[in-house]
């Protein structure tokens, strides 16, 4: 079941938001691709688009948290690490052992992974800024 975008999930910074967004919409691709045609080189291009696009996001939303004063940002920044070593971590397992078979039970397990990678973070460590973007209008 696709991620859907709510008004909830919104940061009030439209930049921030419209990468929250996008990354929503690759993972959605990802799980409409893969319920036809679940392949390593899927898996393996979903992945490095998903690292490439959250290290540019992280870096925006790191530079708005620096510019508004945020309080919070060191440990922010920090959880952006995490994130990035997770997901690396994640794709090395999934991409390096080839008898690793991609069965429907390892394309929910990375589905689930996915949707708890950036929902998780947008709604415990994201949500915490919009008191300070909400000042800053």
């Amino acid at each position: 079941m696709p991620i859907e975008w709510r008004d909830k999930l919104s940061v009030g910074e439209p930049t921030i938001d419209a990468d929250h967004k996008m990354l929503i919409k690759m993972i959605n691709d990802f799980e409409a691709q893969a319920n036809i045609d679940f392949t390593r080189q899927l898996l393996s291009d979903t992945l490095k688009s998903l690292l490439e696009y959250g290290k540019a996001h992280f870096a925006r939303e790191e530079m708005l948290q620096v510019r508004m004063g945020y309080l919070y940002h060191d440990s922010h920044r920090q959880e952006h690490r995490r994130l990035i070593r997770d997901i690396e971590a994640f794709a090395r397992t999934y991409m390096t052992d080839a008898s690793l078979e991609l069965t429907q039970a390892v394309k929910m397990h990375i589905l689930h992974f996915l949707r708890d990678w950036l929902i998780n973070h947008i709604i415990d460590q994201d949500l915490k800024m919009k008191p300070f973007v909400m000042r800053q209008r």
